[in-house]
């Protein structure tokens, strides 16, 4: 029987969540779902651990690349070998909430335009401890286009998304080392409604090390995207923002040092 939704995931030396990650996974209240797991040529245990995982579930499939490939070319690879109506994206070192395939599963069915949901998320940073927050994206289709040219308006691991969505868009661009999830938004968004359901269905590990060369990559991305006059000012304007921002965390890393 063809499964509803297929997960995505790719990881690269990961030994130390991903078994954690993929039973958040498995742990759904949903259960009609395949796994198809990719890994990047990982030199750890990260292979070890996924073969021990895999036999307790006939959901999951591993896939290995001879050589690290990124996660576009990863990810890419696992929506070939899928079949579900629907995909989600996970990624190796976060945590879903139980509910989270019923709950976006349950707007999709409600909102036939719908081709990209995402989540709210808690923000565990991994360099701070303590510093835990909770963030809530953009709800509304409308909104959403509002802060498009902000920044992504997805938290990347809690999308869950049409199959037909990734069709046309041709997936992520596998020439894109980063930010390849805003990329494939702002190419998708004339194809249908985005929404983000308004509460923390993943647990969202990250770190501090965006670089000149992310804000700048980002910027790109924007103005590829052939924005209008407000959308373009929109673009030049949270830019600057964020290459500020960037500015005030690096002088006091090195203050710090000092």
């Amino acid at each position: 029987m063809q499964a509803t939704i297929s997960v995505l995931m790719a990881c690269f030396n990961t030994e130390n969540s991903v078994e954690r990650s993929i039973n958040s996974i498995l742990n759904q209240s949903y259960e009609d779902f395949e796994f198809i797991i990719v890994d990047d040529a990982s030199t750890d245990h990260t292979p070890e651990i996924l073969q021990k995982i895999a036999i307790r579930d006939h959901r999951i499939k591993i896939l290995t690349n001879s050589t690290n490939r990124g996660l576009s070319y990863s990810i890419n690879r696992a929506f070939e070998r899928s079949v579900g109506t629907y995909l989600v994206r996970m990624d190796a070192d976060d945590v879903a909430h139980s509910q989270r395939f019923a709950r976006q599963l349950k707007y999709f069915n409600a909102n036939g335009e719908l081709c990209v949901l995402g989540t709210g998320a808690n923000y565990v940073n991994q360099d701070e401890i303590g510093s835990d927050q909770t963030v809530l994206m953009p709800e509304s289709h409308a909104d959403i286009m509002k802060f498009m040219f902000k920044s992504s308006p997805f938290i990347h691991p809690t999308v869950m998304m049409r199959r037909s969505f990734f069709e046309i868009t041709g997936g992520y661009d596998e020439n894109l080392m980063r930010a390849q999830d805003y990329d494939l938004w702002l190419r998708g968004r004339e194809i249908g409604h985005y929404h983000n359901v308004p509460e923390v269905l993943l647990n969202y590990t990250y770190d501090n090390a965006r670089s000149h060369k992310a804000v700048w990559q980002t910027f790109v991305l924007k103005i590829k995207a052939k924005p209008n006059l407000t959308e373009f000012a929109r673009a030049v304007a949270y830019s600057l923002y964020e290459l500020f921002c960037l500015i005030i965390r690096l002088t006091k890393d090195l203050l710090n040092r000092n």
